[in-house]
């Protein structure tokens, strides 16, 4: 006979307690339940943890924990790039959510490796998934894979990226509506002369042309003509950026720094502002020149998109996206397609700039 682990032990006492509730009856916190079994609160974590995955209960963020519904029988999948911060507020809306479907999830992440990213939508064609929730590296790929969810009549909702020749329910943030946005209230202070940053590798991400397509039009509704030496696009990050060291990619982010810092120097009309596709990009930057030309960052305004905390101390206006409204509502739109209705091709959730 097996031993268990103390958490096992835990886990098998909770899982009783979840089945003897009523769905969405509140659950014990972690902190309850390592004084009810007298544990860790590392042990009740784990313990806690397998509830979740089993679909035994659920969490609402800031409000706690709840016995889940019983499962309806459908399993889907939940294909995100990478487990940080913006991809948990994803992940936490779709299990939040969940509560009123009691749908079996399964979540995978591809790091943005198109081999991976192909691995997991073959696993989720030959798994015969009923339903995928697919945030994409970029809008060109797996063409042959999409297609054979179309025919196969599996439902697929994009987040955050369309894919190029298919017609899939995306949801997105308002990408065009928050650069114009911010760059409009920028030109109202005043401001002309506002330099684009389009790295090559970002040009098959529709999310990114939506953002550069903000940004010419906030330019032209105020008089102001778009202007080739305005838009830089360094060449040097390539579609294998992410599969570098850490140290290999710190040494491309200053690489690129320094040739926009280059750049700059080299206009004979310098910039007033640097628009980035998002804040990462940003802040690169903004260390840089704190180090090289502090000189020259308190001339420019410089503009991010994404949120980062990050950001606010290196003085970035940004546009803040709603990553759990995204989640939400890609979840409420596959739960539409089960239900036979026509979901909307496209739902943008707006956003909301932080100005510094």
């Amino acid at each position: 006979m097996k031993t268990l682990y103390k958490y096992e032990t835990v886990y098998e006492e909770l899982l009783t307690l979840a089945r003897a509730g009523k769905p969405n009856d509140g659950f014990p916190t972690e902190m309850e339940i390592a004084r009810r079994f007298r544990v860790s609160r590392f042990t009740a974590r784990k313990a806690l943890n397998m509830l979740y995955k089993d679909g035994a209960v659920y969490r609402k963020t800031k409000t706690g924990t709840f016995v889940a519904p019983p499962r309806n029988g459908k399993r889907i999948a939940v294909a995100l790039p990478f487990e940080n911060i913006n991809d948990s507020k994803i992940m936490d809306a779709i299990l939040d959510n969940n509560a009123r479907f009691g749908y079996e999830i399964d979540v995978f992440f591809s790091h943005l490796n198109m081999r991976k990213e192909r691995g997991i939508l073959e696993t989720v064609l030959a798994k015969k998934y009923d339903g995928l929730l697919f945030s994409p590296s970029n809008d060109s790929g797996h063409a042959d894979l999409i297609s054979r969810f179309i025919l196969s009549r599996v439902p697929l909702v994009l987040m955050d990226i369309e894919i190029l020749g298919f017609d899939l329910p995306l949801v997105c943030s308002d990408n065009e509506g928050g650069y114009y946005e911010i760059v409009t209230h920028f030109i109202r202070k005043g401001l002309t002369k506002f330099l684009f940053i389009m790295p090559e590798s970002a040009e098959s991400m529709s999310s990114v042309r939506d953002r550069y397509r903000g940004y010419c039009r906030a330019l032209l509704e105020n008089g102001i003509p778009v202007r080739l030496e305005y838009i830089f696009q360094p060449n040097c990050f390539g579609n294998n950026f992410l599969t570098l060291s850490v140290k290999e990619q710190n040494a491309v982010q200053i690489k690129n720094a320094h040739m926009l810092h280059e750049y700059c120097l080299s206009l004979p009309d310098p910039p007033e502002a640097v628009c980035f596709i998002n804040d990462a990009s940003a802040v690169w930057f903004i260390n840089y020149l704190q180090r090289y030309d502090a000189g020259l960052l308190d001339k420019v305004t410089m503009i991010g998109f994404d949120g980062l905390t990050v950001g606010r101390k290196l003085n970035l206006s940004t546009v803040r996206q709603n990553f759990y409204a995204i989640g939400k509502n890609a979840l409420l739109t596959l739960d539409k397609i089960f239900a036979g209705e026509t979901p909307k091709s496209r739902t943008e959730i707006k956003t909301r700039m932080i100005l510094v």
